[in-house]
């Protein structure tokens, strides 16, 4: 993820982030962005964030609350209830359809923000939209009931906010374990031979995690820790 802006919010335009939010969410805007709003533009989209934690996103012209807070029970959307045999597809981004459904309430209307939650923990799934009201959606043998906007382990799921000098340590640290590495590397090349000195450092590189901990570097450079 490219992070393009990242700045606090204008006090008219934070005030007008809470009113967009207040139209999903009604009063319970209120339990979120207590001082101000920092807002994060990048390639993936637009996000709120307080205390270098996304709380909301952009989606269209609406403004939704991030499933952390919702898992966290900070603020509520209506519940839609799915078998267990859903939560994969409903985790690796696949829209709710209806044979999966085990409650949902007939009062909902189409359009209506809803979060997806399992029948065993009742744990925040995804923020999802009905694509029908509920009255059809329960008289529904097949097809597709709810659009899935946003699901655990996703890009906004998976964002991270840090800033200033844990930001510097990580990049210290990083830096400084794979020079070292690549200094065994060479020396083992150079005594074992090429193909030999190569296994035993791609060995190394997997067992101290720097070729997963490469993902973190990327992170750092593309501002997403910073």
């Amino acid at each position: 993820m490219e992070i393009s802006k990242r700045h606090a919010m204008r006090k008219s335009d934070f005030k007008e982030l809470k009113e967009k939010l207040r139209t999903v969410l009604g009063d319970e805007v209120d339990s979120l962005f207590k001082k101000g709003a920092e807002l994060i533009i990048a390639d993936i989209g637009e996000f709120y964030a307080e205390n270098k934690k996304i709380l909301a996103f952009k989606i269209g012209d609406k403004i939704l609350p991030s499933l952390r807070v919702l898992n966290e029970g900070l603020v509520t959307l209506p519940k839609v209830t799915v078998d267990m045999g859903a939560v994969r597809f409903v985790t690796n981004g696949a829209d709710i359809m209806a044979p999966g459904i085990t409650e949902i309430s007939e009062d909902l209307k189409a359009g209506t923000i809803i979060m997806i939650v399992d029948e065993n923990f009742g744990k925040s799934l995804a923020v999802g939209e009905l694509i029908f009201d509920g009255k059809e959606i329960k008289a529904m043998t097949k097809g597709k009931a709810v659009k899935n906007i946003h699901y655990v382990n996703d890009a906004i799921w998976n964002i991270e906010l840090w800033k200033g000098k844990p930001c510097l340590r990580i990049k210290l640290f990083f830096m400084i374990s794979v020079r070292k590495v690549v200094g065994y590397w060479n020396q083992q090349i150079r005594i074992t031979g090429f193909h030999n000195g190569y296994n035993w450092g791609a060995q190394i590189l997997l067992n101290l995690g720097i070729m997963e901990n490469s993902i973190i570097i990327k992170k750092v450079r593309n501002g997403i820790l910073c």
